[in-house]
C-alpha cells in the first residue's frame, strides 16, 4: 500500500493507542471487491480512506496513474487539496499463503502537477 498524507492538520484516530494523523488516502492492489472505491478502515474515520486502484494477475507488473488531488476532494468533501506532507509504503502479509511472505516492490512514485 502507498499512502498520500495531506496537509498538516491531524485528525483522530479513533482509539488512544493509536496517534492521529493529517488526512491520508491509502493506494492498494486488491484481489477482490470494486476498484476506485473509498472505504473507511477499522480507524482514521474522520480522515483517512483506502482505495484498491487494480486487480492484476499474481505476478503481473502494475503501472497506476491516479488523480490524488481531484480523489482527496471527493472523497473528503473539500473544495481542494492541501499540499502533500508524506507518503508511506506497507505490506500487510496477515493473509499470505505458504511461509507468510509477501514480495513486492515500488519501481518509481511520481507526483505530477
Amino acid at each position: 500500500m502507498v499512502y498520500i498524507f495531506f496537509g498538516k492538520e491531524r485528525h483522530a484516530s479513533g482509539s488512544l493507542l493509536i496517534p492521529d494523523s493529517p488526512y491520508f488516502i491509502g493506494l492498494f492492489l486488491c484481489e477482490s471487491g470494486s476498484t476506485h472505491e473509498p472505504f473507511k478502515g477499522r480507524y482514521y474515520h474522520v480522515g483517512g480512506r483506502f482505495i484498491c486502484v487494480d486487480r492484476p494477475p499474481l505476478g503481473t507488473p502494475v503501472t497506476t496513474d491516479f488523480p490524488i488531488a481531484e480523489a482527496f476532494t471527493r472523497v473528503f468533501g473539500k473544495d481542494q487539496a492541501p499540499d502533500i506532507s508524506g507518503f508511506g509504503i506497507s505490506i500487510d502479509t496477515v493473509n499470505a499463503k505458504g511461509a507468510g511472505i509477501a514480495k513486492s516492490f515500488v519501481k518509481k512514485i511520481e507526483f505530477l502537477d
